[in-house]
């Protein structure tokens, strides 16, 4: 009987045993896991810090461009991705041309009659009166539709705000939002630092001359000859190197962490910078 006593303790000890290692086993992965994730965010806040560093040194010591190419380097057993994507590459919500609108629009997929329609409801929302175009949108046309608000009649404070807009859905969102800001403040788009999408909503440019000016941009770093009069000067704007969005992914392991910054460059030797935006993924 004593014997069965103590086999029976020695099983249950067993379990118990094996109960706690794979507790603590499951413990310490979690741990690391937890780790190596702070260290992946901190390495991509560290990458957004450097990115910053090198935006405010002088033209000749800049070691990145900020037309949105990849920059990849290793850091402290991980790596970090940069990208500098300089916003008067993007066409701004607030301020630009109604034909950059409208190309983009033509190019997220959607017909002309739509894209007409979302692009009126755009301008109706952004301008400061209470009158509908043709077939935009105002209060009347969002409470008809089930909205519990109505055309802003204001700027966008977001490129997210778009989304409100009557006849914007997530489709079309995904599409038109890599080419666009509200911190440019220019009407047209500076073609050395613009994104694709930008560059393919000017009028009269196709695929074959952006993919040609891209290419020619990437080998040299500006080429903005190559679209001096093969475009409308409407649509083009000089300005840069005023606000830039830094986006840095830390990675640590299989753990990645991405931080987009919007900076605004002041050069104030008090107040060098200032930062727009902040967002985590």
């Amino acid at each position: 009987m004593a014997l069965v006593i103590v086999l029976w303790m020695l099983a249950l000890l067993t379990l118990l045993a094996a109960g706690y290692s794979r507790m603590m086993r499951t413990e310490t992965i979690l741990i690391s896991q937890h780790m190596q994730l702070a260290e992946a965010r901190a390495m991509a806040e560290a990458g957004v810090w450097l990115a910053i560093q090198d935006l405010l040194a002088m033209e000749v010591d800049r070691k990145w461009l900020s037309d949105g190419r990849e920059y990849t380097f290793t850091w402290y057993e991980g790596g970090i991705s940069l990208r500098l994507q300089d916003e008067a590459g993007r066409i701004d919500l607030n301020t630009a041309r109604a034909e950059l609108l409208h190309g983009l629009l033509q190019d997220s997929g959607i017909d002309e009659a739509e894209a007409i329609g979302l692009l009126q409801a755009i301008m109706d929302w952004r301008d400061r009166d209470n009158l509908p175009r043709t077939a935009g949108a105002e209060d009347q046309d969002y409470r008809l539709a089930g909205r519990n608000y109505g055309a802003k009649d204001g700027p966008f404070n977001s490129v997210e705000e778009l989304r409100q807009v009557l006849g914007m859905n997530d489709s079309i969102f995904a599409a038109v939002e890599p080419a666009l800001t509200v911190y440019s403040h220019q009407p047209g788009i500076n073609p050395v630092v613009a994104t694709r999408e930008a560059l393919l909503a000017i009028p009269g440019m196709d695929d074959t001359a952006i993919e040609a000016f891209l290419a020619a941009r990437a080998s040299s770093g500006t080429a903005e000859e190559l679209f001096t009069g093969s475009t409308d000067n409407r649509f083009l704007s000089p300005v840069r190197d005023q606000v830039i969005r830094v986006r840095s992914t830390g990675t640590r392991g299989e753990n990645q962490v991405l931080l987009e910054a919007t900076v605004l460059l002041s050069r104030n030797q008090d107040d060098p910078f200032s930062i727009l935006a902040w967002r985590e993924r």
